[in-house]
């Protein structure tokens, strides 16, 4: 399968996050997902989640329920799906408690640290990934570890259901 994909991950991330659903449907306060790579019909997508999340300096983030989702086209950073979970679940969905996000131990500078050195593996994972290609089992294994030292373990789990494709190849 060929896919051409006018951006990277890094350029996706910024792309994204510039994005009009910022503005208007996404509140600063939402804990909003890393973008992941989905693949649907052979044509690649990115899929993200946001939660409500209260946030207290010095304390404990609590995050609620998923309560939407958006997919977008990778080839260009179109918005293909926004959903809100109560009209609309994605697969897998169901309601939670707000769950007690740890305060992280990493200083700013540790966490930014993570962040790039994850993008620039998935820079080189996802056109792999998008083409049905297999990667690189020590490269897929250090972005799977960059992850779950990224995301939150309470949270680790919408990922993956969110997008179980994108997991399942990472951990092959």
């Amino acid at each position: 399968m060929s896919v051409e994909i006018e951006y990277s991950y890094t350029e996706f991330i910024k792309h994204e996050q510039k994005h009009k659903i910022h503005e208007s449907e996404i509140s600063l306060q939402h804990y909003v997902s890393l973008p992941i790579p989905w693949v649907k019909d052979s044509h690649p997508y990115y899929i993200l989640f946001a939660a409500p999340a209260l946030r207290k300096p010095g304390q404990p983030m609590q995050v609620g329920s998923t309560d939407r989702w958006w997919m977008m086209d990778a080839k260009n950073c179109d918005l293909v799906v926004y959903a809100l979970c109560s009209v609309f679940p994605f697969s897998g969905f169901t309601a939670h408690n707000p769950l007690t996000i740890p305060v992280s131990t990493l200083s700013i500078q540790e966490i930014r640290q993570k962040q790039n050195s994850f993008e620039v593996l998935m820079n080189d994972l996802v056109p792999n990934f998008f083409k049905g290609l297999s990667a690189e089992k020590t490269t897929r294994k250090a972005a799977g570890e960059l992850f779950a030292s990224l995301v939150p373990n309470e949270l680790i789990w919408e990922y993956r259901r969110l997008a179980p494709q994108f997991f399942e190849w990472l951990n092959k």
